[in-house]
């Protein structure tokens, strides 16, 4: 950096070089500064948008019309799409867990248990858990951990347990983060 004083006249004359720098700060600010500045924050500041203002009584009684809207049974446009996909997401999910439900049922019987008995099956020991194993896999082949636990109300410590001996656990691709049986296991499943 060169400091330097430019002349009326049009010549210059350089006093040296800084090696050192600071920042100055103007201690009275011009109104045309000022102005500046405001004009400055204000460009950054602002947004293209426009907001309407409402009135707190609109409000209410915007309010009161969606409340009496979402009463009637006619419902109409995007909210009754959305319902739709959420009562199909609903019954999936009580799909699924009929299937779980049905599989585990097959697992306590084999264990000589009731369906109901979840707590039995967790006290009978690691054999049992690894043929409700052997059972949720012959229904799907691909399990996460969670989806297992769901499925057999066993604990997920004693599952992974029996997980680390009969499956391999995907760490990429289609599969991620699911259990699949072993290669020696899966004629077993079936």
């Amino acid at each position: 950096l060169h400091p330097f004083t430019r002349y009326p006249n049009g010549s210059v004359k350089v006093h040296g070089k800084m090696t050192r720098t600071c920042n100055l700060q103007m201690q009275q600010t011009t109104d045309r500064y000022r102005k500046l500045l405001k004009t400055r924050l204000l460009d950054n500041l602002s947004s293209t948008r426009y907001v309407k203002p409402v009135e707190t009584g609109e409000l209410s009684l915007r309010n009161r019309s969606k409340q009496t809207k979402s009463s009637n049974s006619n419902k109409t446009g995007f909210g009754q799409a959305v319902q739709r996909s959420g009562e199909q997401a609903l019954q999936q999910k009580q799909q699924a867990s009929l299937s779980a439900n049905h599989v585990l049922a097959g697992a306590a019987s084999t264990a000589g248990l009731h369906a109901g008995d979840k707590r039995k099956l967790d006290a009978t020991g690691p054999a049992t858990t690894q043929s409700v194993l052997f059972e949720l896999f012959a229904s799907k082949p691909y399990w996460t951990v969670k989806d297992i636990r769901g499925a057999s109300g066993r604990l997920e410590k004693e599952i992974r347990a029996v997980l680390g001996d009969i499956g391999s656990f995907h760490r990429s691709g289609e599969h991620k983060g699911m259990w699949e049986l072993k290669q020696e296991f899966q004629n077993q499943a079936k």
